[in-house]
């Protein structure tokens, strides 16, 4: 197969899966090589679904066809011939309205939750319910095992908490947003995210996901007067505790790695050394954040020190 034909054949048809793999070669009757499809096969098959690539460039079709007989190196060449760079096609309605989108969200809670309006409670809950709807189904689609990430039990914590306040919950669900949702806003190269060219709707949600927790702790606190119990640190670090053995578990018997409980999988964890040196980094880091972020709750009132139960209240999406 020439290089135009592949070029032609990789705009026609978006390629997510095996499945769609094949049913984009049937509906254009241009399949691609054999190399080809190779390349794309070792790719889903380490669990890179969720890259969505689309081939714009005669190299990036060249480094998947010689990638195939590679090993490990295959995959990386394969990956690095197909990532998508924004050009001047790049930028499409779709991922300029997921910005757009974005923005407006984020703004949208933020502004509820700081001017403690109540009657607009009903934002937040949408955008939290939307939000974990779409990731969710993304996740369903491309990589199930994605489920079990910090995130998401962020995400039922939260949309609980909004229907129905419970004191240890609340604890829990604080916590947890000030970690896992706060660091994963602070970097925006994040590879667990949906691409914005192909999945825009998903893009935008994905972000919403951990920006929608934090905006319901902060209208729970002044707009409710919620306060974290006097224990909440202790059965914050508990929580996280047990999460982090299952995690582990989960990871070796299912070939996952969560939470990169495994290997090392980002820079930062590679720089604190082999496992299980990084791991052992990891935990002694998150017990000083914990420390530091129950201090900042203590310093800003919003620790109930006499340890007594607030009321509990429900709230709606009407």
């Amino acid at each position: 197969m020439s290089t135009g034909e592949a070029l032609t054949w990789s705009r026609q048809s978006a390629i997510r899966s095996r499945k769609g793999f094949r049913a984009a070669e049937v509906a254009t009757g241009v399949g691609p090589s054999n190399d080809l499809e190779a390349a794309f096969r070792g790719t889903t098959d380490l669990g890179l679904q969720h890259a969505h690539l689309e081939i714009k460039r005669p190299e990036g079709i060249r480094a998947q066809a010689e990638a195939v007989t590679g090993g490990d190196s295959a995959v990386q060449a394969a990956r690095a011939g197909t990532r998508l760079t924004f050009g001047a096609a790049g930028w499409t309605v779709g991922s300029v309205s997921a910005i757009l989108s974005l923005a407006l969200c984020s703004a949208a809670v933020s502004w509820v939750a700081i001017q403690k309006r109540q009657e607009h409670r009903w934002v937040i809950g949408v955008v939290l319910l939307s939000s974990f709807l779409l990731t969710t189904l993304y996740n369903l689609t491309y990589d199930p095992y994605h489920l079990a990430w910090l995130c998401n039990l962020t995400a039922v914590l939260a949309i609980i908490t909004y229907f129905r306040y419970m004191p240890r919950v609340f604890d829990v669900f604080v916590y947890f947003a000030w970690t896992g949702d706060l660091f994963t806003l602070m970097g925006w190269d994040n590879p667990l995210c949906p691409p914005l060219a192909q999945s825009p709707a998903t893009w935008a949600a994905f972000w919403l996901k951990h920006i929608g927790p934090l905006a319901l702790t902060v209208y729970m606190f002044r707009a409710e007067g919620r306060r974290v119990t006097r224990t909440g640190l202790r059965l914050a670090l508990a929580t996280m505790a047990i999460y982090t053995c299952l995690m582990y578990v989960y990871d070796v018997l299912l070939d996952q790695n969560i939470l990169d409980l495994v290997s090392a999988s980002i820079p930062v964890d590679q720089a604190f050394g082999p496992w299980p040196i990084y791991v052992l980094v990891n935990v002694a880091l998150c017990l000083c954040w914990y420390a530091a972020l129950h201090w900042c709750l203590v310093r800003l009132g919003l620790v109930d020190t006499a340890d007594r139960e607030l009321p509990a209240a429900s709230g709606s999406l009407t």
